[in-house]
């Protein structure tokens, strides 16, 4: 088990989605890695725009660039199932291609991802700052940055760790994957 901690990552926190448990999503995402060697993440908002924060960012470090997952409790386990997407771009300015066979996502975006492994790791998110995007000019710190509705990022390790909040903000990450180029791809249409 790799508990290895790294210089840079895009944080996630995941859990149940539209009806199905974190369990059958990992169980989904297995088939979907033996099937089209290849796992699609799908998530929303305005985090982790695809071309100008994920790719750029990974296109940032010499290392592969892995996404670390914490396990939360969340409420849209009794949510209407999610839809799922048919067609995928890895950019703005690209032609709509249909998703691979065997591949089943949805949201806005998704995060292209190879196996997802378990892990034991806790990370003190003080050490860390937001590695890209608007909050990165600023170096904000990513116990700060990861509060309220704020539920992803690209996060780099702090040097040394500026406005560095008091107390600790611990958090245990049990899931990790590497990014799989294309990194990260936009989504389009959701089909329920």
């Amino acid at each position: 088990m790799d508990n290895s901690i790294p210089e840079a990552f895009i944080f996630m926190k995941v859990g149940w989605h539209g009806g199905d448990s974190l369990k059958d999503i990992l169980n989904r995402k297995k088939i979907e890695l033996k099937e089209a060697e290849m796992i699609f993440w799908g998530y929303g908002g305005t985090v982790l725009h695809p071309t100008n924060q994920v790719q750029r960012f990974v296109k940032g470090w010499k290392e592969k660039i892995e996404v670390l997952m914490q396990v939360v409790e969340s409420n849209s386990g009794s949510g209407p199932p999610a839809g799922t997407a048919k067609q995928f771009a890895v950019s703005d300015k690209e032609l709509w291609k249909r998703i691979p066979k065997g591949i089943k996502t949805g949201g806005k975006h998704a995060l292209v991802l190879d196996e997802i492994r378990e892990c034991k790791l806790e990370l003190d998110l003080r050490d860390y700052e937001v590695g890209i995007g608007p909050s990165s000019k600023g170096k904000k710190n990513a116990a700060d940055y990861l509060s309220y509705r704020t539920d992803k990022g690209a996060l780099v390790k702090a040097k040394p760790p500026q406005n560095r909040p008091k107390e600790p903000k611990r958090v245990l990450i049990k899931y990790r994957a590497y990014l799989k180029h294309p990194y990260a791809v936009f989504l389009w249409p959701l089909k329920k």
